[in-house]
């Protein structure tokens, strides 16, 4: 029988291991979408419960705040445990569902190698589950699909970027959604030191874009990698790179 559950498009869909990990790492690019009128999504697959600051109740009302702020039109969390995720059936057939129900053009997800395990499960079960979402054996309330274009976003570890997007004009939103989670980058009343905390991070995070920008040519750039070649039909919109 023909499956007729019917899906919600998403123009991108950005997922992340904890709220505030998609914003830093590429809200520049989800602002730039919305603006251009595309439908954005995000997909938190914890509510970060074991963050050392904060709690979950704040963590979801940062979440809705920093969501408001980018124009994010869908934001789910997947309720999947923080600080124990782990590449599992549970976690892949959880993401499978949602890539098959919003049905992206664009997938985002953080760097597989990361200073956080969770940053590096994310990326690698992710990924692994968009090939899943394709098979037309396994069947679901909705239709297989894969998005047509695969992106890693940089959070701690660094890597040799496929592109650079030129964020000049979304940074300074950027900014204001990730100071959204005052509970992880501000100094506050009892208060944990962590190194989100610590010797100005957020001015770190600013220096960070601006490197990113100069090696473009503008004032803020966003770094991503593709596992795969990236092809073009022409040259004009592609930034100068040598001078």
């Amino acid at each position: 029988m023909k499956n007729t559950t019917k899906s919600q498009k998403l123009d991108i869909l950005a997922f992340g291991p904890h709220p505030d990990d998609v914003e830093a790492g590429a809200a520049g690019m989800l602002i730039k979408y919305v603006r251009a009128g595309k439908k954005v999504g995000i997909i938190d697959l914890s509510r970060a419960e074991r963050s050392s600051n904060g709690t979950k109740e704040l963590r979801i009302k940062e979440a809705k705040r920093a969501t408001k702020i980018m124009g994010v039109a869908v934001r789910e969390n997947l309720n999947l445990p923080d600080a124990l995720l782990f590449d599992s059936q549970e976690v892949r057939m959880k993401v499978f569902e949602v890539v098959r129900r919003y049905r992206p053009n664009i997938v985002l997800i953080p760097y597989w190698h990361d200073r956080h395990p969770d940053h590096a499960t994310t990326g690698d079960a992710v990924f692994k589950a968009l090939f899943t979402a394709g098979l037309t054996k396994i069947k679901s309330k909705y239709r297989p699909h894969r998005p047509s274009y695969v992106f890693f976003y940089r959070l701690w570890y660094d890597f040799r970027p496929t592109f650079i997007l030129d964020i000049s004009e979304e940074f300074e939103t950027k900014m204001r959604a990730i100071k959204a989670y005052k509970s992880q980058f501000l100094k506050s009343e009892g208060y944990i030191s962590t190194k989100n905390t610590e010797n100005d991070f957020l001015g770190y995070w600013r220096a960070r874009h601006k490197n990113y920008g100069y090696e473009i040519g503008v004032e803020y750039g966003e770094p991503y990698l593709s596992v795969t070649p990236l092809g073009v039909k022409d040259l004009d919109s592609i930034l100068p790179n040598y001078s």
